[in-house]
C-alpha cells in the first residue's frame, strides 16, 4: 500500500498514520483517500521519518543557540557586575581619599595654630621681660636702652606686622665712634643687637629686610620668622 508523496512525488510506501492504522485494523486504505486525509490534518510531516529527523536536528539547533544567547547572556551580566562592582570600589576608594585629605588638613591646621600658639605664648612673655636684656641706645637724639622699642616690635609680631628700624637709632658704646662712618657702623650695631635681644626673649631668630631700593623708603625692617 502506498500514498501520493509530498508535492505531488511518485507513489511511495505509507510513512504516516495510515499506515499505522491500516496495520491495526487490517484495512486496505485507498492511497488518494490517505493522502488527503493526512494533507488535511498535516500527519505527514509528524510521522515522516525525514521530516522528524530533520525537525529534531533543527531543535537541537535552536537549543544550542538557545544556550550560547543565554550562555552570552550570563557573561554579559558578569561583566556588568564587575564594572559595577569596580564602579563601587572607585567610588569608595574617592570618598576615602577625600576624607584623607580633610583629615591631612585639619592635622596640618592644628599643627599651624598650635605653632601659632605657641608663637604667641613666647611672645607674651617676652613683653614682660622686654628689661632684662634690654641694652642702652640713642634714639631721636636721647640716649635711653632699647626695651621700649623692643616692646613695639614684639607687639607688631603678635599682630603679624614686621617693624622699621629708623636710621636715627645707633648703640652707645664708645668702639663705634671712630674715624669712618660712625653712625653707619653704630645702626648696624644697633639692629645686631636687636636681632640678639629678640632672640634671647623668645627663642626666635627675627629676620632682617634691608630697605627698597625702588621705593623712596630708607628704613630696615624687622620682621618675625628669619
Amino acid at each position: 500500500m502506498s500514498c501520493r508523496g509530498e508535492g505531488g512525488g511518485p507513489h511511495r510506501p505509507l510513512h504516516c498514520c495510515c499506515a499505522t492504522l491500516s496495520d491495526q485494523l487490517n484495512l486496505h486504505l485507498n492511497p488518494l483517500f490517505c493522502w488527503g486525509f493526512c494533507n488535511s490534518y498535516g500527519m505527514h510531516a509528524v510521522h515522516n521519518p525525514g521530516k522528524q529527523a530533520s525537525a529534531k536536528s533543527d531543535a537541537a539547533a535552536r537549543r544550542e543557540k538557545l544556550k550560547a544567547i543565554k550562555a552570552d547572556a550570563d557573561a554579559e551580566l558578569e561583566r556588568l557586575d564587575v564594572v559595577a562592582a569596580l564602579k563601587q570600589l572607585a567610588s569608595q576608594s574617592q570618598a576615602q581619599t577625600a576624607i584623607l585629605n580633610k583629615m591631612a588638613a585639619l592635622l596640618q591646621k592644628l599643627q599651624k595654630d598650635q605653632l601659632e600658639h605657641n608663637r604667641s605664648s613666647r611672645l607674651q612673655a617676652a613683653l614682660a621681660n622686654a628689661e632684662a636684656s634690654a641694652f642702652k641706645c640713642r634714639m631721636h637724639g636721647s640716649w635711653t636702652t632699647s626695651a621700649a622699642f623692643v616692646r613695639e616690635v614684639l607687639l607688631s609680631f603678635m599682630q603679624g606686622y614686621g617693624c622699621y628700624i629708623d636710621n636715627e637709632y645707633v648703640v652707645s658704646e664708645a668702639d663705634y665712634y671712630v674715624s669712618g662712618d660712625w653712625e653707619e657702623q653704630g645702626r648696624e650695631a644697633f639692629r645686631e643687637a636687636l636681632v640678639d635681644q629678640i632672640h634671647q626673649l623668645t627663642g626666635m631668630e627675627p629676620g632682617m629686610e634691608e630697605p627698597d631700593t625702588s621705593s623712596t623708603e630708607d628704613r630696615w625692617t624687622i620682621y618675625r620668622d628669619k
